[in-house]
Formats: structure tokens, sequence, C-alpha cells
């Protein structure tokens, strides 16, 4: 067998812009390594929502779909709803729920990464996965997602380490990373107060399937 071939520039590019909005056959591929490499982010991140009967869910950037049953199965009377800026991650999360028989628990909205298409106090639990770094007016995001929550709701957000994504050759093309500090400021100009922050860490196969990367991850924990 034969070495793998360093990753480029352009390689590096291309996947840092595929991670933010799939697309093409090229964004297939991306999302099922999205989907195998996050599965431990996402249980966690659903684990730390204390999900109950009757609850209405709301995640932001959901990828494939592909882990939408385990969540649809956590609870009695769940409403998930999903949201993308990815037209490609959109009608493949549809397709597969609508496959899964999940169609009339599920919705699945397309949006422009800056307002949510809901109204306020819509959801009892938000979550998100590895997109914070996306996040183009951040301060504004997390207001937005405020408005949706209702009170006594929960937002969980999930992001990598700045100090393993400063590893991480690809996150140099449109990544904005976090430590604690940056996101304890991010939060202080919001419209959010009290969060919680747990440290985690696992070892998963690189982006580029080249390598084993050592993950330090934090899920943040927010009550409106």
């Amino acid at each position: 067998m034969g070495e793998m071939k360093e990753a480029t520039e352009e390689d590096n590019k291309m996947l840092a812009a595929q991670l933010r909005e799939p697309m093409g056959r090229v964004g297939v591929e991306v999302g099922k390594v999205m989907n195998q490499t996050n599965e431990s982010m996402i249980n966690e991140t659903v684990k730390s929502l204390r999900i109950q009967m009757n609850d209405v869910i709301l995640e932001i950037g959901h990828g494939n779909g592909k882990h939408v049953t385990s969540i649809i199965d956590t609870s009695p009377n769940l409403l998930y709803f999903g949201l993308d800026i990815s037209e490609l991650m959109h009608r493949e999360a549809k397709f597969f729920c609508y496959e899964s028989g999940l169609s009339e628990c599920t919705e699945f909205v397309l949006y422009n990464g800056l307002i949510i298409p809901f109204p306020k106090e819509k959801f009892k639990k938000i979550f998100t996965v590895n997109t914070l770094y996306f996040w183009e007016k951040p301060v504004l995001f997390l207001n937005e997602i405020h408005r949706v929550l209702a009170p006594g709701g929960k937002l969980s957000i999930a992001f990598v380490s700045k100090n393993t994504m400063a590893d991480l050759a690809f996150t140099k093309y449109g990544f904005y990373k976090y430590n604690e500090e940056d996101f304890h400021a991010l939060i202080q100009q919001s419209e959010f107060n009290e969060y919680s922050l747990t440290a985690y860490s696992e070892e998963i196969e690189g982006k580029l399937g080249d390598e084993l990367v050592n993950r330090e991850y934090f899920i943040a924990e927010l009550t409106k």
C-alpha cells in the first residue's frame, strides 16, 4: 500500500469550503465523513439537552441527518426541526427522514446563516455541533437563537478547541477559532447570561483520512 499523498493548499481550501457548505458529489462524501467523525460530539450534545417528552427541538447545521433517528428515539412525541445553509444537506436529510418514516415529526428548512426563520420562543431545546466557527455575525446570531428559544429553554453548543483547530491545516481558511476565553467574551456580548462549559477529549480519524487526531472539544450549556 503506497503512501498517502500530502494535502496541498488547494486540498485544504476545498475541504474548508465543503465543511462550511457541502456541495456536489464531493459534498455528499464530506457529509458522510462529518456524520461519522461528529457522532460522539452529537451524542454528547444531545445528551446535554436532557430531552423530555413533547419537546420541540431545533438543530442548526444538521448535515445529512443520519443521526436524527436516534434523537427522535430519545423520548415520545418529539418534534425536530433542522436548519442548514447547504441545499445539498437539506435534500439529503429530508430524503433520509422520509425513507426512515420520520416525515411527520421532522421538518428541514434552508436559511441564510443569519436570520432564523421561526417565530420567537418556538423551541424548548436548541443545539448545534461544529458550526460556531462559521457564524458571520456571532453575537447577532446568538441573539437570534435567544429569540426563538422558549423561556426556560436550553441551548447546547459543541465546538472544537482552538488548540486542536490550530493543528489542522484546513482551518486556516474561513474558520474562526474559539478557546474558553473567546467563548466567554462572545456570551458576555449576547442576551444569554450564565452558562457552563464542559471539556471532552477523543481520538478520531482526520478529515482527509490520513491520520488520527486527538480532538479536544467543549459543550456549552446555556439556559434562557
